[in-house]
């Protein structure tokens, strides 16, 4: 086991622990106003709580294990419960998503010059572009976009789940698909987990990026040396970093995977140059589309300013300004002083990671009083008020089940250390925390890793349940990997 492998599991399991026990005591809100804040609570509620998700979530790992012989069930569980979400929640757009459809929907007529403004978002507006020239200029057009995006996601988590752990037997129903027991379990868990339901109203990046951060991932897995798959792996990760630029992490993250546990050395640093080569190629491209050249994007410095503000504890509060500097930034860190900057850094990675629905009431429901395409039985009971009791149940159930997987990742994490194959998920959990210390936060922004909590979950789940071993013995006697 490399030192790069064992610091960066050692790192998850810290990291895991740590909100585990914090949420027994305190807990990570997200208020409808968009600001996060902490509920303090007894240790006896925090215990009901996991007591209730281990009971609940594990009844329901049950059931997918007894299901697990067929891999149809739960992928048609999942189009069916999407779609019926869509249909009871017909959320219009707000915010941000609101102006890159509006852009998209109107042949890229930019009179506010938001792309001017914010052009990282140029890559998703043509992408909503593309889709409603193509299908339609409607609403439902990225929604139902965003279903099948969650359906590839589903079923590569589950593919590379089985690369990552083979175990398991194939399915007996091998006419319909050829998913091995474990990957049918995996899609059970998966095609359950709340917030990919609530993220198919989410027209922007998310969904479409989640998708192709876990094709790389199952290309790069499979270890497939055929140049048209290399080829395929570059393009891949470009287009998924030009959606979300936090995919740089992934790159490196492969990068350092293939060179270090793949021993492809060569291949590695072409991988990365290449892949950074198309980032920089499709930025320029869309660049073109600024038809304002005076009018400039906001400088990564102030998104650095705004990731230590006191108030906030580095959560987005609009406070974007053109004129932020490196040395405003320098200025920040050192007018707080270290004890004030390090509390501001605890403070935001337990609510960042602890939070556990990621935002899914906002981006799912919509804020407060939203707009929706025609009124339902579930619109009725989630607008005016956030203390509307689908909206508190439902940000309830999904913290919940958040906690539950959480557990059960660090018993896989703890499974896991020592086995060279989960590295890559090991160095992106280590990416994302690293660079949320210094960037402002949403806890949306870690949806991208929900595959990865699931295939830990499943693994530490697994584990769990074979009568042979015995959950102490995963911090001793481990045996070596192969």
């Amino acid at each position: 086991m490399s030192f790069l492998q064992k610091l960066s599991a050692s790192i998850v399991i810290v990291l895991f622990t740590t909100i585990i026990v914090l949420d027994l005591f305190v807990h990570p809100e997200y208020s409808f106003d968009d600001s996060p804040y902490f509920e303090y609570r007894g240790l006896l509620f925090g215990l009901a709580l996991v007591l209730g998700a281990v009971i609940v979530f594990a009844s329901i790992m049950k059931l997918g294990k007894l299901l697990s012989w067929n891999p149809i069930l739960p992928i048609l569980f999942y189009i069916i419960a999407s779609l019926a979400f869509l249909w009871a929640v017909p959320m219009v757009p707000v915010s941000d998503q609101a102006a890159v459809f509006f852009l998209a929907s109107n042949k890229l007529v930019d009179p506010f010059n938001y792309m001017s403004t914010y052009s990282n978002t140029i890559p998703t507006i043509m992408y909503l572009f593309a889709l409603v020239s193509v299908f339609g200029n409607s609403l439902w057009v990225p929604k139902i976009a965003n279903v099948v995006w969650g359906l590839m996601t589903l079923i590569l988590t589950a593919k590379v789940y089985g690369l990552l752990a083979p175990a398991g037997i194939p399915c007996r129903d091998k006419a319909r698909l050829f998913f091995s027991e474990a990957e049918c379990e995996l899609l059970w868990i998966g095609a359950v987990f709340l917030p990919a339901f609530f993220y198919n109203n989410h027209v922007y990046n998310e969904v479409p990026s989640v998708a192709l951060g876990m094709l790389l991932l199952y290309l790069v897995v499979r270890n497939d040396d055929r140049i048209w798959i290399r080829i395929i792996t570059v393009i891949v990760s470009f287009l998924q970093m030009s959606l979300r630029q936090t995919g740089i992490i992934l790159i490196i993250a492969v990068a350092m995977y293939v060179f270090f546990y793949q021993k492809k050395r060569i291949y590695a640093i072409v991988y990365l140059a290449c892949s950074m080569m198309g980032y920089f190629l499709i930025s320029k491209c869309c660049g073109l589309l600024l038809v304002d050249a005076e009018t400039q994007g906001f400088p990564i410095w102030s998104w650095v300013k705004m990731g230590i503000n006191e108030a906030e504890i580095g959560f987005q509060d609009n406070t974007h300004s053109y004129d932020v500097t490196f040395q405003d930034v320098v200025d920040r860190y050192q007018e707080y002083g270290l004890y004030k900057v390090l509390t501001i850094l605890g403070r935001k990675t337990f609510w960042i990671w602890g939070e556990g629905t990621y935002q899914s009431g906002r981006y799912g429901y919509g804020v407060l009083n939203n707009e929706y395409l025609y009124e339902t039985f579930v619109t009725a009971r989630i607008s005016e008020s956030p203390e509307r009791i689908l909206r508190v149940t439902t940000n309830f159930v999904l913290r919940a089940q958040y906690l539950f997987y959480m557990l059960f990742a660090l018993l896989g994490t703890l499974r896991a250390q020592k086995k060279h194959e989960f590295s890559v998920l090991f160095y992106i959990f280590c990416g994302f925390l690293v660079f949320y210390l210094v960037w402002e936060i949403k806890s949306r922004y870690l949806y991208g890793l929900y595959p990865m909590f699931i295939i830990l979950a499943l693994y530490g789940w697994e584990y769990e349940e074979n009568p042979v071993r015995k959950i102490p013995g995963l911090i001793k006697n481990r045996a070596p990997s192969k």
